[in-house]
């Protein structure tokens, strides 16, 4: 909740900056589509505790994934005034990332694959002119991530879902082609895998992700 206090404060401070000298807001108004390339990286931060000691074996590790991938965004730019306007939109960037938890001797590996981001958003704009803005990105998305391998009883899947904020930047043509930019982070929900290992124990894992994506479309 810091970063979100401070992102906010900022972008206040933008505004009471810009909203005397510049518009531009209805620049951006209407919809749009657009496609954009992302390099995510996932972090997981597992427990895993071992049945056969009544719980009193813990184990903690982190693993992680970083991949790139391409996926599209449509949404509407709604202006609010001279220099403020919201957009709203929907994305999904098709993720096919994967990590193996290797055991010695690969008796008890377990690898996770995680797949599909879908990101509902709304995205409070600044107009800095008329053809250039600064936002904020409040996100919720949504997730699917399965877990296979010797070291698990069955093939488990889970759909995780997950808050994103992010800052960025929008510059628009006067022929409504844009260019967008940005950095976020997302915490998702815990998950739990039951029947892990030699001793049918439990692991609890955190997942969080962070991204930079560049976003290039057209307003209409």
């Amino acid at each position: 909740m810091k970063i979100v206090k401070v992102l906010t404060v900022s972008l206040l401070l933008v505004t009471g900056i810009v909203s005397k000298s510049f518009a531009g807001s209805a620049e951006f108004g209407g919809p749009y589509i657009g496609v954009h390339g992302t390099a995510v990286g996932f972090a997981i931060d597992g427990k895993h505790t071992d049945a056969n000691t009544g719980g009193l074996k813990v184990t903690k590790g982190t693993a992680g994934a970083v991949g790139a991938t391409a996926g599209f965004e449509i949404g509407y730019n709604i202006p609010i005034t001279d220099v403020v306007f919201i957009s709203v939109s929907g994305n999904h960037t098709p993720v096919d990332a994967s990590f193996k938890a290797d055991a010695t001797g690969n008796v008890d590996d377990v690898k996770v694959t995680i797949k599909d981001i879908n990101e509902f958003s709304i995205e409070p704009s600044i107009s800095l002119s008329d053809n250039t803005a600064v936002f904020l990105k409040a996100s919720h998305s949504e997730f699917s991530i399965s877990a296979s391998g010797t070291g698990l009883d069955k093939s488990q899947s889970f759909d995780l879902s997950g808050e994103t904020f992010a800052l960025g930047t929008k510059t628009i043509t006067d022929s409504g082609f844009f260019a967008k930019t940005e950095a976020g982070i997302t915490s998702w929900d815990s998950f739990k895998l039951i029947g892990v290992g030699t001793s049918d124990g439990t692991v609890t894992a955190d997942v969080d992700s962070v991204y930079g994506r560049f976003t290039i479309g057209r307003k209409f």
